[in-house]
């Protein structure tokens, strides 16, 4: 009978220390998830950044590549332009300034 007890002693005390073992591995792995939640969570806020930086330098393009229609840049007559537009366009000019006094010769 003795030798039945010294046995089951055994068998627990073996259970017990693969039960140790196991636990440390989960403890392991639990450390290294908590790491890795870390490292897609700073990923994440990355990809976020980057997709609101792309989203706005989408929209600065597409000014450049379809630019608003007004009267020079297309068939619209001037007098169905916005006030706004009609305005910019008055008050840009292409002429560069000759540097001669405005007005016709002086009497003779």
């Amino acid at each position: 009978m003795e030798e039945q007890v010294t046995d089951i002693s055994k068998v627990l005390h073996g259970i017990t220390e693969e039960m140790r073992l196991l636990r440390e591995t989960i403890n392991q792995q639990y450390a290294e998830i908590i790491k890795l939640n870390r490292n897609i969570n700073a990923l994440n806020l990355q990809i976020r950044k980057k997709d609101t930086e792309l989203t706005n330098l989408r929209e600065r393009l597409a000014k450049y590549e379809n630019p608003d229609k007004n009267a020079n840049n297309s068939s619209t007559t001037p007098s169905k332009e916005r006030i706004k537009d009609e305005a910019v366009r008055r008050t840009r000019s292409l002429r560069k300034p000759s540097g001669k006094n405005p007005g016709g010769t002086k009497g003779i």
